[in-house]
């Protein structure tokens, strides 16, 4: 297409070099063929845009397969399409950019997630602005490959801009903040800094207890959760240190789907036990409640022991 370009530019000057004319017939005839060029210019780039993001559609599903490589191929071609088409900072060209990260992610390529995350967020801040809302969502991206590569303290300063964005734009309420919540939690139980975790673990449970699922979990029901693994929950230095031993007891939500959505502690453990014994339950996956035939979600009294051995 490029190509026929170029050669219908030349044809426009062959034909006034065979076909000399002057002032305004000559102005005419050359507006009159740039205006044509023009639309074949449009129609090229529109061509273009249609094939990036045809390739970016099959990208998606060839990563949906497993099928990464393949997915990142077609994905690097639409990228070239798309930032040729529509320049290097266009939120279009973001989304396949963060399309890439993903991929490489799923791969546990993290340097080149995280080089790919951080483009994805520069163009938007420079498109949206410091505190869109789509920039949140690329700073928790961002900040999960540095947890992920345990660059922790680059992670913390991510997490806390995209809470502080999410809070402006949707309040302090919002059921969208709990992942944020939830990420700084994990965080600050890597870094053992419980006494920072625990506001915002307050703060993600507070806010699941007023979700949707928690509202529509029944109190009565056929059959009760049944837990399908018991994962073992950590000790933390200072409870292995004062030799702190008992029984955390919580109250948890199961959801239809048999994941834990919510711990509410009942009977507590000093030295931070109660936040192992979160993180414990939170991995347990149980065969959901059941009533009148259907899967229902419902809150679960479930023990957690810490015994040193």
């Amino acid at each position: 297409m490029r190509r026929a370009a170029l050669l219908f530019m030349m044809a426009i000057f062959f034909i006034l070099g065979l076909f000399p004319l002057h002032g305004f017939a000559r102005a005419s005839s050359v507006n009159a063929m740039t205006k044509t060029f023009a639309r074949w210019s449009g129609q090229e780039k529109s061509d273009d845009l249609e094939e990036a993001k045809r390739l970016s559609f099959e990208a998606v599903k060839l990563y949906r397969e497993g099928k990464h490589s393949e997915a990142i191929k077609l994905a690097m071609r639409a990228l070239e399409i798309q930032e040729r088409a529509s320049g290097r900072d266009h939120l279009d060209v973001a989304v396949i950019v963060n399309n890439l990260a993903i991929i490489y992610q799923s791969k546990k390529d993290y340097k080149k997630a995280e080089s790919f995350f951080l483009r994805a967020l520069t163009i938007k801040e420079k498109a949206l602005g410091p505190d869109h809302i789509d920039v949140a969502r690329s700073l928790d991206n961002l900040a999960t490959i540095y947890f992920l590569r345990k660059k922790y303290n680059k992670a913390e300063p991510l997490y806390l801009r995209a809470l502080a964005i999410r809070e402006k734009a949707l309040g302090p309420d919002h059921d969208d903040l709990a992942r944020t919540l939830d990420n700084l939690v994990e965080l600050y139980y890597i870094k053992e800094e419980y006494e920072k975790a625990q506001p915002f673990y307050l703060r993600s449970i507070a806010i699941k207890e007023k979700g949707a699922e928690a509202r529509e979990a029944v109190g009565k029901v056929d059959s009760r959760p049944i837990p399908l693994n018991r994962p073992r929950p950590n000790y933390t230095q200072k409870a292995r240190a004062n030799e702190t031993q008992g029984i955390v007891l919580a109250n948890v939500l199961v959801g239809i789907d048999g994941r834990v959505k919510s711990v509410k502690i009942l009977r507590h453990l000093p030295d931070w036990l109660d936040f192992e014994a979160m993180r414990a339950l939170f991995q347990v996956k149980f065969k959901p409640a059941m009533k009148d035939g259907q899967a229902v979600a419902f809150w679960q009294k479930v023990e957690i022991e810490f015994k040193l051995r």
